[in-house]
């Protein structure tokens, strides 16, 4: 299999025999940054209206969480506590 090292005479051949792949107008540009923009900021407005971003649930989710990781562990491990840690990380 032959390797092509990528010089700046091939990159110039590229770019001549494929002009519009390596060239994108500045409206282009726009267009694309204002697609994506607005893309972006109605997904980050959908998700804060259904609640996604209440921080006090979460927090209040975590802590559940937490209870629910130490009911999973015994009362003493007697060294296998690595044994247990893997079995929670299993399930979880």
């Amino acid at each position: 299999m032959s390797e092509m090292s990528l010089n700046p005479e091939v990159v110039n051949a590229l770019k001549a025999s494929h002009p519009r792949i390596f060239s994108i107008s500045f409206e282009e540009k726009v267009k694309l940054t204002v697609f994506w923009t607005a893309g972006i900021a109605f997904v980050l407005y959908a998700l804060w209206t259904l609640g996604f971003f209440d921080f006090a649930m979460i927090y209040a989710g975590l802590q559940k969480l937490g209870k629910v990781i130490a009911f999973m562990l015994p009362p003493a491990h007697n060294g296998w506590l690595p044994e247990f840690m893997e079995g929670i990380a299993e399930t979880l």
